[in-house]
């Protein structure tokens, strides 16, 4: 059986957006795949798609909370896009982004965390079986999120912030196979173990399982 996912209409809506563009696996280096999002976001800022200026009001930093008529009215340009894509995904600034042009993906790290938010507990397990490194890693994006962290779908890239019904049993074996709670990631200018992220997450509790996802902590 297929598991349920809790997917915001807005995360819904990036993801139709950017398509295959969201996916790791489609490029070969980290900065290939900013520069590709970037220019998609303009492009679309441009066509006139106001939910992706929601993305630019949750992550540019002059534009953080502003309503999107007033974002539509500063004229953006690729230059805005760039900054919003680096923020998303944890990066100071587009410069950082540009360092990692020859960087290439933890494909195992990135794989594991789209088996966790797809809810396919089996391969996740099946998967830190084969790459045991992954509980230990940390993301290459500016956030450093470590699988954990994206549990509590906050912080992290908006199109990876849904939540699979069978988060708490897979979050209890992610804990159980010695991931550490108390690590901690960039978000919001400053740093955050999961458990703070996850209480002041709004998407858990939209789906229902914030107190059982707390308790899991506890």
């Amino acid at each position: 059986m297929e598991t349920k996912i809790y997917r915001p209409q807005i995360v819904q809506e990036i993801r139709d957006y950017y398509g295959e563009a969201i996916h790791h696996s489609t490029f070969e280096t980290i900065q290939e795949h900013m520069n590709t999002l970037a220019n998609m976001l303009y492009k679309g800022i441009q066509a006139g798609n106001e939910y992706l200026y929601v993305e630019i009001s949750n992550y540019h930093p002059l534009f953080l909370g502003d309503p999107i008529s007033q974002i539509k009215d500063a004229n953006l340009d690729l230059i805005d896009c760039q900054w919003t894509i680096a923020c998303e995904y944890g990066f100071k600034s587009w410069e950082d982004v540009l360092d990692l042009r020859k960087t290439e993906y933890n494909q195992p790290f990135e794989e594991a965390v789209d088996f966790l938010l797809n809810g396919n507990f089996h391969e996740l397990q099946m998967h830190i079986k084969s790459y045991p490194s992954i509980l230990t890693a940390s993301s290459q994006y500016g956030h450093k999120a470590t699988i954990l962290h994206y549990t509590a779908s906050n912080g992290v890239e908006l199109w990876r912030q849904q939540v699979p019904q069978n988060l708490p049993e897979m979050t209890a074996y992610l804990l159980e196979m010695g991931v550490s709670k108390w690590t901690l990631m960039n978000a919001y200018g400053s740093q955050y173990d999961t458990m703070t992220l996850l209480r002041s997450s709004i998407h858990p509790k939209s789906a229902g399982i914030a107190n059982e996802m707390e308790s899991i902590f506890s």
